[in-house]
């Protein structure tokens, strides 16, 4: 398998613990999410409303989101997409 292949980035991050964005904040220390917000370009009132679970960012802004947290925060998580059951298909039998 080449560096740099699917697989081998997949892998690098099997083991990792993610964090939630509110995590994130708490171990950057004072002033994070002024910090953060000013490198996203973005408001304080909207990474605060995203860090509550009161807003779920676009795909495209979690995936900033993301990056700019060198991975410790994914977009994955930020959409909730970690969370969610799958859905029954309509007519499927239980």
């Amino acid at each position: 398998m080449a560096n740099g292949s699917p697989l081998t980035k997949r892998s690098r991050f099997a083991n990792h613990a993610f964090m939630t964005l509110a995590q994130y904040l708490d171990k950057q220390g004072h002033g994070a999410l002024t910090r953060l917000a000013k490198a996203l370009g973005t408001s304080k009132g909207y990474l605060s409303d995203i860090r509550d679970n009161n807003r779920t960012p676009s795909v495209t802004f979690a995936v900033r989101l993301e990056k700019a947290t060198g991975g410790e925060v994914t977009a994955i998580s930020l959409l909730g997409l970690d969370r969610r059951k799958p859905r029954k298909r309509e007519g499927a039998s239980a």
